[in-house]
């Protein structure tokens, strides 16, 4: 977890969202949430009915999404004193709880030393092909470990890629083609800007990705559909976090949607 200026006279509790379990744990109490991601804003509006106010502290841009009356975006912990946190624009409140939704650091404790898995410091994880399998030792992998993918049909096809080595129905490339192939993905990220420790990052090249491992398994791809109907969803998210859960969709034919209400009708 990262350390807060002042941490340590905090006369409340401290913990991590991955502690993190159900609302009524914190009811009337005034909390503080470090972190905008989709586990910092998926707690949040999962605590505003239990709690009295909630502070959404964050160092994005404040989110254009509509959020309740008792949740208000500040920036990011300047430090702490006691029980008043105090956010880098000099404001600060009165807290009983701060969560850290900050995100995970790759560990593999489990693993000796033989297996030779590196998590370098921008937790970058080598030597892996497809973000996925042990270039030397493809009987280890790793499902699942990509950040703001899609899971279930990236999984999927994660899952029957794996299955493909194990059978030996896929013939694992040479340890210097997963070299350049992991170069050439790094590069990547690298020329659209990203720093190293988006190494494992998807988010606009998911289905390029995707589309990747169905090449590789001979899966049929994700139909048009699929993709602009997450595209869909996503930015309802981004303008509306706090309800577009509750929006329905029905599918068309292999390219089209069609917004639903919840008995049916369009």
């Amino acid at each position: 977890m990262p350390k807060l200026k002042g941490e340590e006279t905090f006369t409340g509790i401290i913990l991590h969202s991955h502690n993190y379990r159900k609302p009524e744990d914190f009811k009337d109490s005034t909390v503080v949430c470090m972190g905008a991601g989709y586990s910092g804003q998926d707690i949040v509006l999962d605590l505003y009915q239990q709690v009295k106010m909630v502070y959404l502290s964050h160092w994005k841009a404040t989110l254009a999404s509509e959020f309740p009356k008792n949740v208000k975006q500040v920036p990011t912990i300047a430090h702490i004193s006691g029980s008043k946190v105090v956010f880098t624009d000099g404001q600060g409140c009165e807290a009983d709880v701060i969560i850290l939704c900050t995100g995970y650091e790759y560990t593999f404790p489990f693993l000796t030393k033989e297996c030779r898995v590196t998590v370098d410091e921008d937790q970058r994880i080598s030597p892996l092909y497809k973000h996925l399998i042990h270039a030397e030792y493809p009987t280890l992998t790793f499902l699942g470990l990509t950040i703001t993918g899609l899971p279930f049909p990236e999984f999927c096809l994660q899952a029957k890629l794996i299955a493909a080595v194990l059978d030996g129905s896929f013939k694992f490339p040479s340890k210097e083609e997963v070299e350049a192939d992991n170069k050439s993905d790094l590069q990547r990220r690298f020329d659209m800007g990203w720093p190293r420790r988006y190494a494992h990052k998807l988010g606009p090249l998911l289905w390029e990705y995707i589309d990747q491992l169905a090449r590789l398994t001979g899966t049929t791809p994700n139909k048009p559909v699929i993709e602009n109907l997450y595209e869909e969803v996503e930015w309802h998210r981004n303008i509306n976090v706090w309800h577009y859960k509750k929006l329905n969709y029905e599918i068309v034919d292999e390219e089209n949607w069609r917004q639903v209400q919840n008995n049916g009708d369009v």
